[in-house]
């Protein structure tokens, strides 16, 4: 360890447009330099930066690791000692813009450390289970920038939220360290009294026609607009408390068998639906407790649905978090991955086996299929299996709370395995 016990990591210099230190692996002249115009520096959005300069806000971009153990230190203040370079991918279009860029911001002495042993490169991607439309392909991107620069075997560490990382890089023999990490475990603040009273979970209290499920689908992704589709064609969407989006996505080159074209035109032609809110907003921390009360099961459509990837969001720990009943359209295996982190689901009620089904359509369908099941329950039924299912329940809300509080105890931002502090650990020494 250093002299002070502490891991450093080092930041590249201060940036007088942000204000802050500029973010690691990005370009000191706002890539001019690299490719013959200025741009907005990839690893961070827009968004974050207007958000800096418009309210004269200090943004540290750069480290995640804010807790007792790490210590940031500018690059050029270094020295001989060893340290973390941590890159934090807050962009999803970090990778398709970096292409041919690659590491060749990063400073120079960065480069020769990481060369010498004294340095290891961590890029932190965790907020999104995909950068291309083929999960995994970053992975090989990151090898070739890694190769690209002459750096060691083993000397990039990636951080992923594609919780297949580890199986995705030892496939295809990449030289890099790759963890998968559930980011979101730890994201969103329960209500005070849920998290004061473990056995607390929500009551099912419908008070409508729309008592079946929960479904939130703000962001136009194809398969939650499949999803709103199937369940249009089934009938189930007054059923449900449901939010939508159908703009900009089209279904023509599917085959009529996968989907009802003109049902699916007339319910386009009435735009947009929402809940409680307008669909401007990203609502990831914020919690509505009626809407849960007044639904059976949680109809979750998560990020992305791709084969090579497993991801979970803020979308799945809301329900779990609270004691909620599941279903989940999310990417294959998702509950067999729920399950290999000590969650529990539902096979004695709902038919699980669309879980492993590989075609997203196909998986779709099973799932509106379950959902459909229930439909001419009496509340009183229903009620009566949520009553069954309340140990369960109860043991995921528990499990949620334990490791949410462990990974926020980590430290700040990102939570981190162990085993990943410890190899940081036998790295410095």
């Amino acid at each position: 360890m250093t002299k002070n016990d502490k891991i450093l990591c080092s930041v590249e210099p201060w940036d007088s447009i942000l204000r802050t230190n500029r973010p690691n692996g990005t370009s000191r002249t706002w890539y001019y330099e690299e490719t013959g115009h200025p741009q907005f520096l990839f690893t961070i959005t827009e968004d974050i930066i207007r958000h800096c300069l418009e309210n004269n806000q200090f943004v540290d971009c750069n480290i995640f690791a804010c807790g007792d153990e790490f210590e940031k230190v500018e690059i050029h203040e270094i020295g001989d000692r060893k340290h973390l370079y941590i890159i934090r991918v807050a962009s999803h279009s970090f990778f398709r813009k970096n292409l041919n860029v690659g590491f060749s911001p990063i400073s120079p002495k960065v480069l020769v450390d990481v060369k010498e042993g004294k340095c290891r490169i961590i890029i932190e991607m965790t907020t999104e289970g995909q950068y291309f439309e083929t999960p995994g392909t970053e992975f090989a991107v990151i090898e070739r920038w890694r190769i690209k620069e002459g750096l060691p075997p083993y000397s990039v560490t990636v951080m992923s939220g594609n919780l297949l990382a580890r199986d995705i890089v030892e496939k295809n023999d990449y030289k890099l360290r790759a963890y998968g990490v559930s980011t979101f475990e730890g994201f969103f603040v329960m209500p005070q009294d849920y998290i004061d009273t473990p056995e607390k979970i929500v009551e099912f209290k419908p008070n409508d026609k729309k008592n079946l499920f929960l479904s939130y689908n703000r962001n136009v992704r194809f398969h939650r607009v499949y999803l709103v589709a199937k369940l249009n064609e089934s009938q189930l969407l007054h059923r449900g408390k449901i939010s939508y989006q159908l703009g900009g996505t089209t279904f023509e080159k599917l085959s009529p068998k996968l989907y009802n074209k003109t049902k699916f035109d007339i319910l386009k032609r009435g735009g947009s639906r929402f809940v409680d809110s307008d669909l401007k907003n990203n609502l990831a921390q914020s919690i509505n407790i009626s809407h849960y009360e007044t639904t059976f099961l949680s109809l979750v459509s998560e990020t992305t649905a791709s084969v090579n990837s497993i991801f979970f969001s803020e979308k799945i720990f809301k329900p779990i978090g609270l004691g909620h009943p599941f279903i989940i359209l999310g990417n294959p295996n998702s509950l067999a991955k729920l399950k290999e982190m000590g969650y529990k689901t539902f096979d004695k009620w709902i038919d699980e086996s669309y879980d492993s089904i590989s075609d997203p359509y196909l998986r779709t369908q099973a799932i509106v299929d379950e959902v459909n099941k229930f439909r001419e329950y009496s509340n009183d039924k229903l009620k009566g299996i949520r009553e069954e299912m309340k140990e369960i329940l109860i043991h995921n809300k528990k499990h949620y709370i334990k490791q949410a509080v462990i990974k926020a105890g980590n430290h700040l931002h990102l939570p981190i395995a162990q085993e990943v502090k410890e190899e940081w650990k036998d790295l410095l020494q």
